[in-house]
């Protein structure tokens, strides 16, 4: 069902195209995550993800509006990551986009205010290389705030992440095995 709610288009180019995720939803459809081009949006704290409207487009949104979006890519990405954030309350928010590795490691972010009274969004954008996920949010006067996302972009698409062959690790093991053996009869003599 959510498949045909999002559009995402690529852009000509070499290997690092970029993507589109537009929420082009149902207000109101709300689902655990959300898989579209090998990311998944779902929210940090397990609450479900709804569409609904900012600035009169359909976006994504936290349901229970306490948690900040979660991006989760299938892989890692070495490249730019742009995304509208917004929101329609009346208090003030600061904004936040940040990339994480697979370990966790904060590798960059980029953060704007929406003042108190301000509704709409500000474009977010960050680059980094061997990104693993991206977490989306705001922080408005009672702490986390529910913010929405739309035209999340992407500019590298995810790699998997290289694991080494099989038959790879057999030959390292077994050279440094041989090495081990050499080393024990050279130092007997």
């Amino acid at each position: 069902m959510f498949a045909a709610l999002a559009a995402a288009f690529m852009l000509p180019g070499a290997a690092s195209a970029a993507a589109v995720v537009q929420f082009n939803g149902a207000a109101g459809a709300i689902a655990p995550s959300y898989t579209f081009f090998g990311t998944t949006f779902s929210t940090l704290l397990g609450t479900d993800v709804e569409f609904d409207f900012l600035d009169g487009n359909a976006a994504l949104k936290d349901s229970a509006e306490a948690s900040p979006i979660l991006v989760v890519f299938d892989g890692v990405v070495d490249g730019t990551v742009a995304v509208d954030v917004g929101d329609n309350g009346g208090d003030e928010d600061s904004l936040f986009l940040r990339l994480f590795d697979v370990t966790g490691q904060l590798l960059d972010e980029d953060t704007d205010t929406l003042r108190s009274g301000e509704t709409g969004s500000r474009t977010l954008i960050t680059a980094a290389s061997n990104v693993a996920f991206a977490i989306i949010g705001g922080v408005g006067a009672g702490g986390m705030s529910s913010v929405l996302i739309d035209n999340f972009t992407l500019s590298g698409l995810p790699q998997p992440v290289p694991a080494p062959a099989p038959g790879g690790i057999l030959l390292f093991a077994t050279g440094t095995i041989a090495l081990a053996f050499r080393g024990r009869s050279g130092s007997q003599r």
